[in-house]
């Protein structure tokens, strides 16, 4: 199957490394309490964290006892972010896919515009 794309632009006051250092916090999401087929945030652990930023590893579990990993997989955080879920549990793991959720920055005056983007492959 041909990878899936969907984008979001956003405008930010924060500047691009701010934005970048909360995509580390494994709190980041769990207020997101789910919506339509998506279960909400129920924790999320730090379970590596290298100097280099690049494999850190989430482990995310949702309100409905599913888990995954969040790996980021590129931290350029003046520019780009990039993380990718996968290792679904059991209950999701029939589902065969993966993601790769990234981040990019440009600074423009005082704000940040990003433009998010998750991509879903086969897994």
């Amino acid at each position: 199957m041909k990878p899936i794309t969907l984008k979001v632009k956003e405008t930010h006051q924060s500047a691009p490394s701010v934005l970048a250092e909360r995509i580390l916090n494994p709190g980041r999401d769990r207020n997101f309490v789910g919506q339509d087929e998506s279960p909400g945030i129920l924790s999320a652990t730090v379970e590596q964290r290298p100097a280099e930023v690049i494999g850190t590893r989430t482990r995310v579990t949702t309100d409905e006892g599913t888990s995954y990993i969040e790996e980021i997989v590129e931290w350029e955080p003046d520019k780009r972010v990039s993380v990718e879920v996968k290792e679904f549990s059991d209950s999701m793991a029939s589902a065969r896919f993966r993601f790769i959720e990234s981040w990019e920055f440009e600074r423009i005056d005082d704000k940040t515009k990003v433009i998010r983007s998750l991509t879903a492959f086969d897994a």
